[in-house]
């Protein structure tokens, strides 16, 4: 829509499939307000928020001279565009706390951020995404409209799948654990990792 990178599928995905973790650096509300305003104005950006956790993701790491530039193969969710205006958006962005046992045996309490389809995309179509309504200000000033967003009744008639596998290969893994997943303090709940509270882009 903005000659910005975008994310296309080479396969069919059915409605209701995870698509990726939203990744990046993590902050806590008051983090992210305390940084310095350049460093602030370039990670605002690309942020996503969510309010129930106080967490907040952004996949760019600094505000050095190449601020808001990101690097897609590493976070490629971060390359979801909006629907045109006539469009409607095919994915929505979910945060879930899930329980996992980290590789020191204990049992550690992690924020998620998952990106779903909430329609089937054929073959070789772009993920679209609607930022939700905290990103109007960067609409504004760049100048477009975005299309709806992912219908709520679609999204609660879904079955979204847990994302408890997925973060414990991730743990494994260990390679993508600081920007994949977001660590709180234990409370000591039973997280079903099916609980789950929408997030959005913001731009404030």
């Amino acid at each position: 829509m903005l000659g910005e990178p975008g994310l296309f599928t080479s396969k069919p995905i059915p409605a209701g499939a995870f698509v990726a973790f939203y990744t990046g650096t993590f902050f806590t509300r008051d983090e992210f307000s305390g940084l310095p305003e350049a460093k602030h104005q370039a990670l605002s950006r690309y942020v996503v928020e969510d309010e129930k956790h106080n967490v907040l993701v952004s996949p760019i790491a600094d505000a050095g001279p190449n601020r808001n530039q990101v690097d897609f193969t590493l976070h490629p969710a971060a390359a979801i565009n909006e629907p045109g205006e006539s469009e409607g958006a095919n994915v929505f962005a979910q945060a879930s706390v899930v329980e996992a046992i980290g590789n020191d045996g204990e049992i550690h309490e992690f924020v998620v951020f998952c990106m779903f389809t909430c329609s089937r995309i054929e073959a070789n179509e772009e993920l679209l995404w609607n930022y939700g309504d905290g990103y109007q200000s960067m609409r504004e000033r760049v100048g477009y409209e975005a299309g709806s967003p992912c219908a709520e009744e679609l999204i609660d008639g879904l079955r979204l799948p847990s994302p408890r596998g997925r973060v414990a290969a991730v743990l494994r893994d260990g390679r993508r654990v600081a920007d994949a997943l977001y660590e709180l303090t234990l409370s000591g709940s039973d997280s079903s990792g099916e609980d789950w509270e929408p997030v959005k882009r913001r731009r404030r």
